[in-house]
């Protein structure tokens, strides 16, 4: 019988692509028929200047890792408005204080500048999606 030991996942924030590995990345999004959440892309849009705090996207991609091998990431942006990110809810930021509520900042999960349809969670090949989801919520 042979038995495997998985070394703990750890959580961690990344507010840069920088802190993560484009080929540890690229692993996560091999499968998916659109580059718009490659490493390279991202970056790209990270580092030309567009896609900053100082235009009110700032990176906070989520991780997790398995020793040094990230088996798990989500491309996460805190947002402080809704200008350039093809989510039309101006009628929510503006009712939602009315009610009491504040809608910024909010957090969007999605490739910016582009019309790409829904978030994702980039998972490695080979990887327990439904477990990874439950020990990410955890």
């Amino acid at each position: 019988m042979r038995y495997f030991v998985s070394m703990p996942l750890t959580a961690r924030v990344h507010r840069s692509l920088d802190e993560i590995p484009p080929a540890q990345w690229d692993a996560l999004t091999n499968d998916l028929p659109t580059p718009v959440f490659d490493w390279s892309w991202l970056h790209l849009l990270e580092t030309a200047g567009g896609l900053d705090a100082d235009h009110g996207w700032t990176p906070l991609h989520l991780a997790l890792w398995r020793g040094s091998e990230l088996v798990a990431a989500a491309p996460l942006y805190a947002r402080d408005h809704s200008w350039g990110d093809f989510v039309y809810d101006f009628a929510f930021a503006d009712a939602a204080p009315r009610f009491g509520a504040g809608w910024y900042p909010k957090l969007l999960g999605m490739s910016p500048a582009t019309p790409s349809v829904g978030w994702r969670v980039l998972v490695r090949p080979g990887e327990d999606v439904e477990d990874l989801q439950a020990r990410w919520f955890d």
